[in-house]
C-alpha cells in the first residue's frame, strides 16, 4: 500500500504547485526582461517583482526535495507506521504485528480533535487529515484474534524467554512471602505500549500480573508524531495516572521506556528486566539502580548469550571504574580531625581548587 503511494497527490506537494502556478508571471531565467520591467515600473515594482522571484525559488526548491525524498508531512507519517510495523514483527512477532496495525488505522480513522492531530501544520491539517483517511479507509484490516492460545502462539521467542522470566521471578518473590512489583524496560514507545497488550493477553500472564505501561511525553507540539497518536503518549495526565498506579499498588508490572530510568518516583522494585540492552553506562545505572528491594533481580535479555557476556563485562568494568573514582574523590575531601588554636577549634579541609 504505502510502496504504491503516489506523491503527486500528496496535499503538500499539491500546495507547493499551486502556489507556484499563481507566480508563473515571474520567470527566474528571463533576467534582462525582468530588469528591463522594473526600470519602467520603478523601486516598488522593483522591489515586489524581487520578492516572487525569490518565493518561486523557494517554492520549486521545496517541491524538488518534497518530490525527490518522498518527504511530505504525511509520508513521514506513513513511514513512521511502516517502519514500526516491521520492527515490531522482528522484535515481538506476527501478532503483535497484527494489533498494531490495527489498532493504528482505528486510531487515524475515528474522529480525531485537532489537539491529537498537532503534528499536522494546522495551515494545512484538514487536508493532511483528510488525505491519510483517505489512504487509511482502503486497507482492509482483519479484527486481530485476542484469543489467549492465538496469542502465545505469535509472540517471538524472546517474549517467550520474557515470561518465562516473569513467572520464575515472581514465583521467588511470593516464596519469601513479598509482594511482587517489577519494570520492563524497552527502547521504543510503541513496543511498551504492545508488550503491556500482549501480557495482557497471553495466557500465562493475563491473570498473573497487573500490567501498565509508560513512555515519554512531550508537551512541545512540534516535537510530536503519528507514534504519539498510535501509542497515547500525548495525554499527559493519563501517563501520571498510571504511574500514581504503580506507586499504590494498583499495577505491578510496568513497561516503561528510558523516561522512568530516573527522576520519577516509584516504588522499590524486586525485579527489573531490560528487554533491550542499555545504550550507555549511564542507563545499565539508572535502570538497575530501580531494583531496590533486600532481595531483587536485574535480568538484560539479549539474543546471543556471548555478545552479551561480554558487553555485560564491559557495562560492569566502567561502572567499577566510576565508583572508584567517586570513592578517591571522597577520601580526597575527607574532613581532618578538628584542630584548636587557644580556645578555638576548627576544621582542615583539603583545598579543592
Amino acid at each position: 500500500m504505502f510502496d504504491n503511494l503516489d506523491i503527486e497527490k500528496d496535499p503538500y506537494v499539491l500546495h507547493l504547485r499551486s502556489r507556484l502556478d499563481k507566480l508563473a508571471s515571474v520567470d527566474v531565467a528571463e533576467d534582462n526582461t525582468v530588469l528591463v520591467d522594473v526600470a519602467e515600473r520603478g523601486q516598488l515594482e522593483s522591489d515586489r517583482l524581487e520578492r516572487e522571484r525569490l518565493e518561486k525559488e523557494r517554492l520549486t526548491s521545496a517541491l524538488a526535495k518534497a518530490v525527490r525524498k518522498k518527504s511530505t508531512i504525511t509520508f513521514d507519517a506513513m513511514k513512521k507506521l511502516v517502519q514500526s510495523g516491521r520492527d515490531t514483527f522482528i522484535e515481538l512477532g506476527a501478532w503483535a504485528t497484527d494489533w498494531f496495525i490495527a489498532h493504528s488505522v482505528s486510531k487515524l480513522l475515528r474522529p480525531i480533535d485537532a489537539e491529537e492531530f498537532s503534528f499536522f501544520d494546522s495551515k494545512r491539517s484538514t487536508n493532511e487529515t483528510r488525505y491519510l483517511r483517505k489512504i487509511l479507509e482502503d486497507v482492509e484490516i482483519p479484527a486481530t484474534s485476542l484469543s489467549p492460545d492465538d496469542v502465545a502462539a505469535g509472540v517471538a521467542d524472546q517474549i517467550d524467554k520474557l515470561v518465562q522470566v516473569l513467572l520464575e521471578e515472581k514465583a521467588t518473590t511470593e516464596r519469601h512471602d513479598e509482594a511482587y512489583s517489577g519494570i520492563i524496560f524497552v527502547k521504543l514507545r510503541t513496543a511498551a505500549m504492545l508488550v503491556a497488550q500482549i501480557l495482557k493477553y497471553h495466557p500465562a500472564t493475563r491473570d498473573t500480573f497487573k500490567v501498565g505501561f509508560l513512555v515519554g511525553w512531550s508537551n512541545d507540539e512540534r516535537r510530536r508524531n503519528v507514534l504519539d497518536l498510535v501509542v497515547g503518549a500525548g495525554n499527559e495526565q493519563d501517563q501520571l495516572q498510571t504511574l500514581q498506579q504503580f506507586r499504590e499498588g494498583e499495577i505491578n508490572l510496568m513497561i516503561a521506556t528510558s523516561v522512568l530510568e530516573e527522576g520519577l518516583d516509584v516504588p522499590i522494585c524486586n525485579n527489573v528486566v531490560r528487554f533491550n540492552r542499555p545504550d550507555n553506562i549511564t542507563s545499565w545505572v539508572q535502570s538497575r539502580g530501580r531494583a531496590r528491594a533486600k532481595r531483587s533481580s536485574f535480568v538484560v535479555m539479549f539474543n546471543n548469550i556471548e555478545n552479551g557476556t561480554f558487553i555485560v563485562q564491559q557495562l560492569m568494568a566502567l561502572e567499577e571504574q566510576m565508583n572508584a573514582k567517586y570513592r578517591d574523590a571522597m577520601r580526597e575531601r575527607t574532613v581532618e580531625p578538628p584542630q584548636r588554636e587557644g580556645n578555638q577549634q576548627y576544621y582542615r579541609v583539603a583545598e579543592t581548587g
